[in-house]
């Protein structure tokens, strides 16, 4: 089940870091969160403002990056749950907080057998407001608690 925890519209990228703030408020850890989003909508840049003290990369290329206390998936490129499996994803879950997957949500059932049953597990939709390619525009962003029942 998917329950809307909160809904922010036409946030631009100077109010993002407060955004991002309430967000991290709300949720509670250990999490595993799936960005889901159109190519370029700004997944990445949330999580940037969501840490602001860390500095997030895109893990297009590594496919999962780990700082401190983040896991940060990007499942793009991820063409199966056997090449998912190969990634041996809970060696690097041990004592983190934030498990993020960018294009992680088909393959949802796999990652949920990942983490521990005390993990709490979120949806993160981003989206556009017109253009990206125009600067200055700006986004959606809806928060949902997903849950068995």
């Amino acid at each position: 089940m998917k329950e809307s925890l909160s809904i922010w519209k036409k946030v631009y990228l100077q109010d993002l870091d407060y955004v991002a703030r309430e967000m991290r408020e709300m949720m509670k850890t250990p999490c595993l969160a799936l960005l889901e989003g159109t190519l370029g909508a700004g997944k990445t840049t949330l999580l940037q403002s969501f840490f602001p003290t860390i500095a997030v990369l895109s893990p297009s290329y590594s496919l999962l990056n780990e700082m401190g206390e983040i896991v940060h998936g990007d499942f793009y490129r991820i063409e199966n749950e056997e090449e998912l499996t190969h990634l041996e994803i809970p060696l690097y879950l041990d004592k983190k907080d934030y498990f993020f997957v960018e294009w992680g949500k088909k393959f949802f059932p796999l990652l949920k057998k990942y983490v521990d049953s005390d993990w709490f597990i979120y949806q993160i939709d981003v989206g556009i407001n017109g253009d990206s390619k125009i600067k200055g525009t700006s986004r959606n962003y809806t928060l949902f608690h997903l849950t068995d029942s």
